[in-house]
């Protein structure tokens, strides 16, 4: 299985966007590579507030998928957010409004599985708003949290 690296940290603005309505909120990029270096997979962590970290953007090569190495980009990213003193990590998904997208319904059964609750549903038009002309169809996104210890 690829290694998750520390040296591929980097500090990144939330949303990758130049120019956003409200403050960045600040994160880090950490990359699994696997033997010839080349990157497997990523996630993004970041603390949210007090007691609350959230990972995002998990991704993995198509070739990695099905080996455990979102299961430990996942582990990594809770891992992280209680070093840093977070008591529950928190993801967000990003899903269609009025119809379900199979890779997206996989990710939420996934989640679910990891032990994240489904804490509610968010408007994107809301919190997001910049993002809704960049989407293909109307979207919500789904706040999951899992409680650390």
């Amino acid at each position: 299985m690829p290694r998750i690296s520390p040296v591929a940290r980097r500090q990144v603005p939330a949303g990758g966007a130049a120019t956003r309505p409200r403050p960045h909120r600040k994160g880090e990029i950490v990359a699994a590579r696997d033997t010839e270096g080349r990157i497997a997979g990523a996630v993004r962590v970041q603390q949210l507030g007090a007691g609350v970290g959230e990972f995002g953007m998990l991704a993995c090569a198509p070739a990695q998928r099905g080996n455990g190495l979102g299961r430990a980009l996942v582990d990594y990213a809770e891992h992280w957010c209680a070093a840093q003193g977070a008591e529950t990590v928190q993801l967000e998904l990003l899903v269609p409004r009025g119809w379900a997208h199979p890779v997206k319904e996989s990710l939420r059964t996934w989640y679910l599985r990891l032990g994240y609750v489904l804490e509610r549903k968010g408007e994107l038009e809301q919190d997001y708003p910049h993002l809704v002309p960049l989407l293909a169809t109307p979207c919500d996104f789904l706040i999951f949290h899992k409680p650390l210890g």
